[in-house]
């Protein structure tokens, strides 16, 4: 099956170039602690998890879970194994009410198998997924949540071809009038087969991808998927319906093994989509010259248009053309030969676009239809040269010199040594892929290089996890769709805006958690101890003034702080409108967040 390149168009309703920076507020926030009696369980990684993949799969782990359809309610597993129930109440005072469910001991010996941290994922309403973080998954039915009733077994899983793995994600769904559920889980595993061409490549990122059908009063294994990496995932999730998996990652994933289906090994690069309406063959996502090869062709590119050009053989007429342009597709042919074929990198107006030849020069124009520069001409080709386009050549002339600073009166315009950490994008070739279940293909694709992840975090019951990346100074927040593989519709579109955020969280050298409300009000960082950091979004404040100018505000957008009386480690955090909740090994924290707009006349620091 064909890729789509669906490029990430942030909503321009949402940004605000204007944005003057958040203001310090000094206003009190009301803070409530509660003592955990048996202590928070924490799984230290062993002398034997010290890759970087072991690091991103577990070593930042958030240990406090929130029911996404009773916010209020928070869990955590203490040393006794046993799940313990939290309630915030309106006033973000937290108790904790009871244990739900006591995890069972595996009875083999530890020291036989690595353990990684217990996991809890909640399915629906009433049923929830622990997995043990050695082999054994249980399906519990949990009732309803809000009566503090303890948890039963439904069925407990220890034969799932999995080991030390966490639960990513699950989902419940009907299928044929038969109840399913699937579930993810994330293992590191040791790699078999050493490639010394790939960084740290005797360990792999395992997802495992399980479908569970119900069959009397229980469910059972149907299925099992595999996909492997080099890089444990920034961002994975499965569709609501079963139907495919989005997985976000430095390094791409591929299929390694289906119980159903046996993988058909193809082209390491998925391909471009082939439009209904083009019936020549698709070409391949990467398209490269060889060495010292002579480029296919080139290209120019400013706000308006984008000019490709080829160099033709002799004889060859406009009769010998064939040219086949929709909005998002283009196709161009010579005689028998194919010169560009796929996804355009961006939409065209087709009534603008047009084609000449001239002096053995093939001259292709597209017109776009929106403005915005273009980083290809059809996504995955990297046959073509780029050329810095004239007009915008004579525009940076002047910036420009043979010579290093030539007058030797001005100082050098860029300082590598200036670079800072959130000006470094990721080494590979970052992507964000739709896999479809049953083909095993990649259906939808984009390059995530240059955004660099935030965070994701699961907001709303019944939605995806959302992937906040930075995009220049500000975090965008992305929610993922079930596009169920249709190429016309984007799987991700762009839901809210952290102004300067990007920037504001790569100061913090001390960030271990960052989250942010449900309804975007408030973005948090937590550093690994004791303080906190609350932005929150813009509201009207017409009577503030700015204390050093004087000048009234028309609205202000505050930063808090917030420091706890602990010097433990933070092990989880969870953030709702309301209310922030810290996780240390010996008390829960919890902060009201929802303070009074600033009263009249209120001074903000700048």
């Amino acid at each position: 099956m064909a890729a789509t390149w669906c490029d990430l168009k942030p909503n321009r309703d949402l940004l605000d170039h204007k944005f003057e920076g958040y203001k310090l507020s000094l206003e009190s926030l009301a803070k409530f602690e509660v003592a955990i009696p048996n202590g928070t369980l924490f799984q230290k990684l062993s002398d034997d998890q010290f890759s970087y993949q072991h690091l991103k799969a577990f070593g930042l782990f958030n240990y406090l879970i929130q029911d996404p359809w009773n916010p209020n309610f928070l869990y955590f597993v203490d040393f006794s194994r046993s799940v313990q129930q939290v309630f915030i109440d309106q006033r973000s005072q937290p108790r904790i009410s009871h244990s739900v469910f006591t995890i069972p001991n595996d009875p083999e010996p530890e020291q036989k198998r690595e353990r990684v941290q217990a996991s809890l994922y909640f399915i629906n309403e009433t049923a929830a997924f622990i997995a043990d973080g050695i082999s054994h998954i249980y399906l519990l039915e949990t009732g309803d949540r809000k009566q503090n009733a303890s948890w039963k077994v439904i069925s407990s899983f220890n034969d799932v071809g999995a080991h030390s793995f966490i639960i990513k994600h699950a989902v419940f769904h009907h299928k044929e009038d038969q109840s399913v559920i699937e579930c993810l889980l994330l293992s590191v595993d040791k790699n078999e087969h050493v490639d010394t061409k790939v960084k740290e490549s005797c360990f792999k990122s395992v997802l495992h991808w399980l479908t569970f059908k119900s069959e009397n009063d229980s469910f059972i294994l149907h299925r099992r998927r595999l996909l492997e990496s080099h890089r444990s995932p920034d961002y994975c999730s499965l569709h609501l319906d079963g139907s495919g998996i989005f997985i976000g990652s430095e390094l791409p994933f591929k299929f390694t093994f289906d119980s159903l289906k046996p993988i058909v090994l193809e082209v390491d690069e998925p391909k471009v989509a082939e439009p209904e309406d083009m019936d020549a063959e698709a070409a391949p996502s990467e398209v490269e010259p060889m060495p010292n090869e002579e480029p296919a062709y080139e290209w120019t590119n400013n706000d308006e248009e984008v000019s490709v050009k080829f160099k033709l053989e002799e004889g060859i007429t406009k009769a010998d053309i064939t040219c086949k342009i929709t909005p998002h597709m283009l196709e161009l042919i010579c005689r028998d030969k194919t010169l560009l074929h796929g996804t355009l990198g961006g939409e065209v107006t087709v009534a603008n676009s047009t084609w000449t030849i001239m002096d053995r020069i093939l001259e292709l124009t597209l017109a776009k239809s929106t403005f915005g520069a273009w980083t290809t001409v059809v996504g995955g080709d990297n046959r073509g040269l780029y050329v810095v386009d004239e007009e915008l050549k004579d525009r940076l002339k002047h910036l420009t010199s043979e010579e290093w600073n030539p007058k030797g009166d001005n100082p050098a315009a860029f300082n590598s040594e200036a670079t800072e950490e959130c000006d470094v994008g990721p080494e590979e070739e970052a992507m964000l892929q739709r896999w479809d279940g049953e083909t095993h293909a990649v259906t939808h694709q984009t390059s995530v290089s240059s955004h660099q992840v935030v965070f994701t975090s699961l907001l709303n019951a019944g939605e995806l996890p959302v992937l906040c990346l930075r995009h220049d100074v500000d975090a965008l927040v992305w929610q993922l769709h079930d596009v169920a593989g249709s190429s016309e519709q984007t799987p991700w579109t762009h839901e809210a805006t952290f102004h300067a955020f990007g920037y504001v969280q790569a100061a913090k050298q001390n960030r271990k958690f960052i989250g942010c409300a449900s309804d975007f009000s408030a973005v948090v960082i937590a550093d690994s101890t004791r303080r906190a950091y609350i932005y929150h979004r813009p509201e009207a404040a017409p009577t503030v003034r700015n204390r050093r100018t004087g000048a009234t505000m028309g609205a202000v957008a505050k930063q808090q702080v917030v420091t706890v009386d602990t010097n433990s480690e933070f092990l989880g955090m969870v953030v709702t409108p309301n209310s922030l909740a810290l996780l240390t090994d010996e008390k829960l924290f919890a902060v009201n967040i929802r303070a009074a707009a600033a009263a009249d006349g209120e001074e903000l620091s700048t």
